[in-house]
């Protein structure tokens, strides 16, 4: 979804929305990191979780980018 900042009322709703996507991704993150620790074992299970928690990686770094850009 695509939120365009024209004024300050605007720009403190973005960013309200990418705080709370990145808090989701946080949760996101933990669940899937307590899951890998959980299922060790299963070398393929462990692979799945590592690869969504690459993909939440760069969920967060992309809302940090637009965090950054934001607040400069």
């Amino acid at each position: 979804r695509r939120v365009t900042c024209t004024g300050g009322e605007t720009m403190n709703n973005t960013r309200e929305i990418l705080l709370h996507r990145r808090e989701r991704l946080d949760e996101a993150r933990r669940a899937w990191e307590w899951l890998q620790t959980e299922h060790s074992y299963d070398r393929d299970f462990y692979r799945y979780c590592e690869w969504w928690l690459n993909q939440l990686d760069e969920d967060a770094e992309k809302i940090r980018i637009l965090l950054e850009r934001n607040d400069n």
